[in-house]
């Protein structure tokens, strides 16, 4: 029997509480306006949902392209064989290795948040739960997610509409920049204020384009009008001209200053694993690197560095001079089946050394972490783009290790002071990493994802308020926070974390605070 009536009698908070209270399986359906939206549930979990706006429905490729995830070429090609085989596209994308189970989970749980922000606002409409029925019956892959964590987060967000609306009055509000510098950006808010640029652009729009989901980018709005950094545009009135694209830049000549900034970029691949990201050595060797990198007045393409014939290509084009070291690193991104990697004008310190890390990493570590391009793609670098160029071997070569051969790169710029004896700290820190990796992934229940998000939101916390204030107390807050999860959650959570370059130090000291309970779980 279906449990079936109207939002306005029984609200979709309590219908559900009521679902996921009663672990019930089955299909909630709700409708309003002409809009329809549907929720998958598996025994109180949601699993699954998809939405209805006049008639169009925003389908997973979408949140997985937008959200940078997955890109076009292989969306296309995932397509392309559910035409033919009818193989579901996410299916294709996580057996094919260009997609994670995490980031496919991920992009679920944003998917079905995005479903309740709109649901959630309705005061009338009719719903219908039909028990013991499914959207999705045959997905390989399933997903559960706890209603628990998606109802509290629901009716926070529909408090803050309240206010977001007293700012930002509906998608439909113009904003623009107002040359005025935020203070203390979030993420989003810089995402938010990169994509607006000088344009005139409406919330709506910015929705698509930064993928950050209506709630959030209306919130971000909201602040940054508050501070004055962004101003509504009342109707009728002109836009700002658009001004016209500066000329391309003639990088090949400026083979000096590249290499210099190609050298502080080495630097930060040898620190990485030897400092803490906020040591002396490592922010000086950062503040070096965009010195030149801001210098460079890079178009809108940003700089490419591609490897082509053991030479370093510049924008596709070879440097004006020879020099060893650009030899050197062109051999060095070869290594890792790196064919190019571009770098936007709006990079940021953070991601270039997320990427650095990367690039410092083993090859035994990389590949125990999907390799390169899943690793690139895990990190969700905004502003570092990567071709990756996988190797194949002939059939004489199965069954046999293939070892990296060193370039020289490394060895160019490694002749530094004070950096032998820290190399046992480089060392034991990946000896760490090793362990973690080689130890199974334990299998996570609903109720522990709630536990997972929760440090995972206080972990975010203490990171922006402690990692610039030393790495002791950094390191000594994030592992206080982690040991209290239960060993197999614990072990979860810091598997999610291995190739995070601000988990390396604190997970080495997690690792060896729980070496007897991970030894019992491997």
């Amino acid at each position: 029997m279906a449990l079936e009536g109207n939002i306005s009698e029984f609200s979709l908070p309590e219908i559900l509480q009521l679902i996921a209270s009663q672990r019930k399986t089955g299909v909630l359906t709700l409708e309003y306006g002409g809009d329809e939206a549907a929720l998958d549930f598996d025994e109180g979990s949601i699993t699954g949902g998809y939405y209805r706006h006049q008639g169009k429905q925003k389908h997973l490729s979408e949140y997985l392209f937008q959200s940078n995830l997955v890109d076009a070429d292989r969306l296309a090609e995932a397509d392309h064989v559910y035409q033919s085989t009818k193989t579901p596209v996410e299916e294709f994308l996580i057996e094919m290795g260009y997609l994670s189970r995490e980031d496919f989970e991920e992009a679920i749980r944003f998917k079905i948040q995005e479903i309740l922000d709109e649901v959630f606002t309705w005061v009338d409409g009719h719903y219908v739960f039909n028990i013991n029925v499914k959207l999705y019956p045959t997905t390989k892959y399933p997903v559960l997610l706890s209603a628990d964590g998606f109802l509290l987060e629901g009716m926070r967000r529909l408090d803050e509409w309240l206010r977001i609306r007293r700012v930002v009055p509906d998608l439909s509000t113009i904003v623009r920049r107002t040359g005025a510098a935020a203070e203390n950006p979030g993420p989003e808010h810089e995402k938010l204020l990169e994509f607006l640029g000088e344009r005139h652009l409406t919330v709506a729009q910015l929705v698509e384009l930064t993928a950050l989901g209506k709630f959030v980018t209306a919130q971000s709005a909201a602040e940054l009008v508050e501070q004055g950094v962004i101003e509504i545009v009342a109707a009728g009135q002109p836009a700002a001209p658009t001004p016209a694209p500066a000329p391309a830049p003639e990088l090949r000549s400026q083979t000096t200053a590249l290499a210099f900034m190609i050298r502080q970029w080495g630097l930060l691949v040898r620190y990485i694993t030897q400092y803490p990201f906020n040591h002396p050595s490592m922010l000086g060797a950062l503040e070096e690197f965009f010195t030149v990198f801001n210098g460079l007045a890079l178009g809108g393409a940003g700089l490419t560095l591609e490897s082509r014939d053991s030479r370093l290509l510049v924008n596709g084009q070879p440097p004006a001079a020879p020099d060893e070291l650009l030899g050197q690193f062109a051999l060095y991104l070869d290594l890792f089946h790196i064919r190019s990697v571009t770098l936007l004008p709006q990079l940021k310190g953070d991601e270039l050394i997320s990427f650095s890390f990367l690039l410092a990493l083993p090859a035994d570590i990389l590949e125990a972490g999907g390799g390169m391009a899943a690793a690139a793609r895990g990190l969700r670098l905004q502003h570092i783009r990567t071709s990756i160029e996988p190797r194949t071997y002939d059939a004489a070569f199965r069954g046999e290790k293939i070892f990296r051969i060193p370039s020289g790169f490394m060895p160019y710029i490694e002749d530094l002071p004070g950096l032998p004896q820290q190399r046992h700290v480089r060392e034991h820190v990946l000896a760490s990493l090793r362990r973690l990796l080689a130890l199974p992934a334990p299998k996570v229940f609903p109720p522990d994802l709630l536990d997972i998000e929760e440090v995972e939101h206080l972990s975010n916390k203490l990171l922006g308020v402690y990692a610039r204030s030393g790495r002791d107390k950094y390191i000594e807050k994030l592992v206080q926070c982690v040991v209290k999860l239960r060993p197999t959650v614990r072990l979860s959570f810091i598997k999610r974390k291995a190739l995070d370059v601000r988990w390396l130090f604190p997970i080495d000291n997690i690792v060896a605070l729980s070496q007897s309970e991970l030894e019992k779980l491997g």
